[in-house]
Formats: structure tokens, sequence, C-alpha cells
């Protein structure tokens, strides 16, 4: 929605590509409940009317009140999926901004309320009135109908699972926009939250948990978006820009092939001092120290689930790790960093050594200072207070598929660190290093005992997912069924312990046809994926086949995987829609070095094993 006081300057009616519509009905699904909110242009620097005399970026419309964008925001009717674009053209220093308390309805019923709205504004705002009558009554139906409205919700803030950002670009560059909620109440809860929006279609959703963590939802907010580096000049059309509860499946169609950031943690980073427990180890001393059972209880369930919980503490190393001994709970923790030096710091060395994206990271502090210098030094950490932190297992960031291998994902990485404790630092004793260590791989057809590991695999990876797909479990239980595919589920274990499932592939037999292919992250480095795909490779021969296809999706996050295709010899033929064509000549095609011992399951494709 849109709310602009006088006549608009120009109202714009930029065009909407056809296949937008499409592209939205494809990728989104309509949340259970969603939010109302009203923009508005504003300024970052806005100090009226005193900065209309000393602003050299002050541009008047006709009624005297400054034009803070290029022209009043102008909206298009979106034809297939119904409601409007709302589009803007950005100055130097323009900001949208909404207010008031974001109640949650029904979507049919926030159409309705819109529908309403739009209605009343465009009559007030078109009528031939003096600006003073003007603003009183647009005033005045703002208290209306906020109470109005607010009697009707169905729900508060408290139920919005995300903030849902759907953008077109209509720009060639990517747009930074900075999402700010504030309250009075809390003027120092500000920290910025990034929106990268790529030329085309954008669909961005934010787990709302680190926004409202401590905020009152009972209180006006103040919702702020600001293009980063206050350039100005991008020209946005905006679909959903709103807060949402979202419907089974976050909210996204399961089988997007977004490269947008993960929407689930996979580690969470805590501070010690006052957040897993009541007082400061080096001034109080471990006997006085209180621990704090909510945040024991969230840590435990996270490690159930297969989130990673780390450290990142300003404490002396030994100490600590007493005090988190006789709780019970240092095994708990992955890679853990004590230590006096900046969090950002210690974040990125977790990071480094579980390798894993920073996006799917939370950092959880008491304090201020250190929740903005991590904010600051790597803004796609979700950052959470101690309050947000102790409710994590009940966020919708956290709430990720549980499998029998979930419980155990803290114990693969464990066992990894000890791994690369133990691995040379030459390249050439590396593959001497992988022999000894006496890696197996077992490939198996995907039946029902495997599909919800492999549903959880599918939505986590992403460094090395070759297509960039999300199947949902009803696409993955069609597809093993399909009589001209072979979906192969993939399992290593090595003398440092079970890897379990790391890898899923959907072979096309007829046509030779490595049709995707996606791994965890955990395997990386260790060749599994040239093994793999040496082993198609045979089996294609086998069947008499000259050559092996691939299909490729090159993304930002797994170009670095996506050099396998080239290191073993593939070319393309050609790209379609960013889709490569591969071609293996199976004939003349060795693997350099085999250091991995692979099985075929004697598992049969139609037992359900």
């Amino acid at each position: 929605m849109r709310e602009s006081y006088g006549r608009p300057w120009l109202d714009e009616r930029a065009p909407i590509p056809a296949d937008v519509d499409a592209a939205r009905l494809e990728r989104t699904r309509p949340p259970e409940l969603r939010s109302t909110l009203v923009w508005s242009e504003h300024c970052t620097e806005c100090a009226m009317p005193a900065c209309y005399a000393s602003c050299d970026l002050y541009h008047p419309r006709h009624d005297l009140h400054c034009r803070r964008f290029v022209t009043d925001i102008a909206t298009t009717p979106a034809e297939g999926a119904g409601g409007e674009w709302m589009t803007v053209r950005l100055r130097r220093w323009a900001r949208l901004q909404a207010e008031g308390i974001p109640s949650l309805f029904h979507p049919r019923r926030a159409a309705r309320i819109e529908a309403v709205d739009r209605r009343l504004s465009r009559l007030l705002n078109g009528a031939p009135l003096s600006h003073g009558v003007r603003m009183r009554l647009v005033n005045l139906w703002t208290r209306t109908k906020g109470s109005a409205f607010h009697r009707a919700r169905s729900a508060d803030a408290s139920a919005a699972t995300h903030f849902a950002c759907e953008a077109l670009n209509h720009g060639a560059d990517t747009v930074t926009l900075l999402l700010t909620i504030r309250q009075q109440s809390r003027p120092d809860h500000h920290l910025p939250h990034r929106i990268e929006l790529r030329p085309g279609y954008n669909l961005d959703l934010l787990p709302t948990i680190e926004f409202f963590a401590g905020l009152r939802h009972d209180e006006r907010f103040f919702v702020h978006l600001d293009q980063e580096g206050d350039e100005g000049g991008a020209h946005l059309s905006f679909g959903t820009l709103d807060f949402v509860r979202a419907a089974a499946g976050g909210g996204r169609a399961e089988s997007s092939d977004s490269d947008a950031p993960s929407e689930h943690a996979k580690c969470v980073v805590w501070d010690l001092d006052n957040t897993l427990w009541d007082g400061i180890l080096v001034e109080d001393g471990p006997d006085a120290l209180r621990p704090r059972p909510r945040v024991l209880e969230t840590i435990a369930e996270l490690d159930r689930r297969g989130i990673l919980n780390s450290i990142a503490s300003k404490n002396q190393p030994h100490a600590a790790e007493a005090v988190l001994r006789d709780l019970g709970i240092w095994e708990l923790f992955v890679f853990p960093q004590i230590s006096w030096g900046p969090k950002s710091e210690a974040v990125r060395r977790i990071q480094g050594a579980l390798d894993i994206g920073i996006d799917t990271f939370v950092f959880v502090d008491d304090q201020a200072f250190e929740r903005a210098e991590v904010a600051a030094a790597l803004p796609a950490v979700r950052v959470l207070d101690e309050a947000g932190g102790a409710e994590l297992d009940a966020a919708a960031c956290c709430d990720v598929p549980r499998t029998p291998e979930s419980a155990r994902r803290r114990r693969f990485y464990q066992e990894q660190i000890r791994r690369d404790d133990a691995a040379p630092t030459s390249e050439a004793g590396y593959a001497e290093f992988l022999r000894s260590c006496g890696l197996m791989m077992e490939i198996e057809h995907l039946g029902a005992a495997r599909l919800e590991r492999v549903f959880e695999l599918v939505q986590r990876t992403n460094q090395m997912n070759f297509s960039g797909r999300r199947y949902s479990r009803s696409q993955l239980a069609e597809l093993a069924d399909d009589p001209r595919r072979t979906c192969l589920v993939i399992r290593c274990e090595d003398r440092f312990g079970d890897y379990g499932v790391i890898g899923f592939a959907i072979f096309h037999e007829d046509e030779a046809c490595l049709e995707d292919l996606m791994f965890s992250c955990r395997i990386q480095s260790k060749r599994v994926e040239h093994h793999f795909i040496a082993y198609l490779a045979q089996r294609a021969a086998r069947s008499g086949a000259a050559a092996l296809r691939a299909r490729y999706r090159a993304t930002e996050r797994n170009a670095p995987s996506g050099k396998v295709f080239g290191d073993l010899g593939f070319e393309v033929l050609q790209t379609t829609d960013g889709v490569q064509d591969l071609l293996l000549d199976v004939a003349s095609f060795e693997l350099d070095e085999r250091v991995i011992e692979v099985r075929e399951s004697t598992v049969a494709r139609t037992d359900g094993a």
C-alpha cells in the first residue's frame, strides 16, 4: 500500500514485464496472515520545514512539500497475482517509511482493507481541497482506519514469521536496501538488515525473530527502507512489502530456483557471560554463576535438530571450559572460540572451520556493542540479544526437518575437525592421507527410508547444489517412482566415523545424463564428487553410451564446487537460461587418483529401503 499527500507529481505507471506475474505465482505461496503496511515517501535527513531552506536537495512539489523521490509513488495493477505494484524512483537520502502497529490479517481480508484504503486515499488526494483541509481529513482517516483495522486483526506482529520483500529491480545493477525497525521506547534497537535486489524479480523472506527481540508488540513501529550508500537513482517496484506469517513450507515454493540467502540457521554462536549464565566469570568467579535453564534447553534442542552450537566469548579459555564441563554441555559446542579478540573474527574462524555459508549463522550476545560489531563486519549474520537467543527453538529460522542424522550432525563436524587436524599441509601428501582414511562411498536408490533425509539435504545444501533447486517431499517421491530416471543416494564413511547420507543425484539412464547433483558441504575437498561422477561415467560406458552428459546452473555459491566438471574434462555444449549442457567422452575418461572405494548397494529400487 502507498500513501501520498496531495496530487501526484507524476503518476508514472512503470511497465511490469509480462513474465513477472508468472514468476510470482510460481515462486510464492499465499501467507497464512499478513500486515497492511502503508508506505510513504520520506527522507533520512529530514528536519522539515527548516531543511526546505538549508537543504541543497530540496525540490518542491506543487504543495511546496519536499519531493523526496524523483516521482510520486506510482501504482500498477498486478494482472496475474492480484493487488498492485508500488513503483519508486529514489533520490539521494530517499526513504520508504511505514509506521503503526503491524496487525496481521487473513490475506483476503487484507486485500479488502487495502482496496478500501486505496479508494478513499485517492478520493482525498484528488479532491479540490486546500492543503490544510486535505491534511486534516487524511489524519482523521488514518486514525479511524488504524482503530478499525486493529479491531479486525487476526493477530499482532508477534505472530509474524518473516518480513517479505518482493521487488522488481528495473535497473542493470544490484541495489542494496537497509531495512530498519525502531520504536520510541527502544531507540538503540536499530541494527539494519540488508536486502540485495538483483536486476529483475526478487523475493526475500527475512525471519522476524531478530527484528522483534526486545520490542513491544503493542507499541508503534517505524519501519524504514533506505538505499545503502545514499546514492539514489534506483528504479524499483514492490509487490509484497509486509510482515507475514508464512504458510507451511516457509512461504516460498519449495522448488524455487532462487539463489537467495538461506532462510534456515545452521550454526548458533553464543556469548557466555549474562547470556548462558547470569554473572561474569572473570569478575564473579565460577561459584557465583547461575546457569539460565531456558537457554540450556534451547541449546540442547537445537543440537537434536542438527543445528550446530558454538561459542564466541571474551574469557579465559580454560576457566570457561571448566564451567561448561561442570554444566555437562561442553561437548555440545563445535569449534568454540574463547579469547579476547573481536567477536566477528571468532565467527569468521568458526565459519571457516565448518565451511558453511555465513548467512546461515546466528550470533547471540547480551552486549549491544558486540552485536553491532558483528553486524557491521558480517552483515549476513543474524544478530540477536540474549532474550531472542533463549527463544531460538521457537524461531522460524530454526524450524528444520528432523531426521536421525540431524541428531548426529554435531558429531559429524567434530569428527571432521579431527580429520583436519590429522591432515598434512602439503598437497602431495593430501592424496595419500585421503587414501589412508579408508574412505568408502556407497550408492543406493532413493526409497522411503531415505526420503526424509534427502528432503533435509536438498533444503540445506547451497555450496554444493549444482542446480540451486529445492525439491519438496512430494516431488522427491514422484522422482523416485519415475521409470525414466534413477534417483541415487550417496553415503560415506571412513576410519574417523560415518558421514551418513551426504549426496543426492538424478540420473536419466536412457540419455546418460546427470540432471541434478547435490552434496553436503562436509565432504568438500575429499574428492567425493569426482569419484561419484567417475562412477556415472563407468555406468554410462557399460550401457553403451559414448558420452556422459550433465546439466549445471552456476551460481555465486556453487561456482567453486562447479569446477569439478572442468577438472574431469567436461566440455560446454551450450548454455540455455543459465543452465550449461556439458559433455564428457567416457571412452577416454580416467580418474587421475582413486582414493575412495565405491560400492553399489544391493538394495533394489522397488523395495523402499
